[in-house]
């Protein structure tokens, strides 16, 4: 059989979405001595370099850069697929800059809604997703109260087909189309987008009950945080 090594050279190297606009989801939130304000995350897209503006999302905050810094070293610049610890300034209220929140190209935020469609894959559960079922929406670092707004399609698991239109309930193990809304408005992606940024997880309770893929968004719906 192959070597490590060469199994090592066979390995399909991840993605970096370098030429998209910034994106960076907060995970943490801190003071630190050296660059005050903090935040760190992964940089989803795009790249980021102190002195920089930021847009932070979904509050429309505009703040700047003050260092970058990965694993103690100080950077100039930092792209996409790095974790780092961002110090910030120009902050109006430190107490609005929480877990969860995106940091973003102000050119081109990331787009915040209340509602979107998704194609989901259903869990293993014991009472099926219903219209208005109450869930929890996880997408990178956040965390939002939520529910099913519609019941829109049951596909074919295997083919995506549609077998039936506004069904009742949504068995476990299934495949559907369903709108969700959120109780706040979200920092979410299309999936054909922004892969990374596109996908989430529904729970109730301690169970999971759905992963799944954004399909629309409803931006009407958008104005109010």
């Amino acid at each position: 059989g192959p070597t490590l090594l060469e199994l090592i050279d066979r390995l399909t190297l991840p993605v970096r979405f370098a030429d998209k606009p910034f994106r960076m989801s907060v995970s943490d939130v801190f003071k630190s001595p050296t660059l005050g304000l903090t935040v760190t995350g992964k940089i989803e897209s795009g790249s980021v370099i102190p002195r920089e503006r930021v847009l932070v999302m979904p509050t429309g905050e505009l703040v700047s850069v003050k260092a970058i810094d990965c694993r103690g070293e100080n950077l100039q610049i930092a792209k996409a697929g790095d974790n780092v610890e961002v110090g910030l300034k120009d902050v109006n209220d430190a107490s609005t800059i929480m877990i969860g929140q995106m940091l973003c190209d102000p050119a081109c935020p990331i787009p915040m809604v209340h509602r979107f469609r998704a194609q989901v894959l259903t869990m293993n559960y014991k009472v099926p997703i219903l219209a208005d079922t109450q869930c929890v929406l996880f997408t990178q670092s956040c965390c939002e109260p939520a529910f099913v707004s519609k019941l829109v399609n049951l596909l074919d698991k295997s083919k995506g087909e549609v077998v039936k239109k506004h069904p009742r309930a949504i068995p476990k193990n299934s495949s559907a189309v369903i709108e969700i809304k959120s109780n706040r408005a979200v920092c979410i992606e299309l999936y054909r987008d922004f892969r990374e940024l596109g996908r989430f997880t529904l729970r109730r309770g301690t169970e999971t009950i759905a992963v799944g893929i954004v399909t629309k968004l409803f931006h009407e719906e958008a104005a109010k945080i």
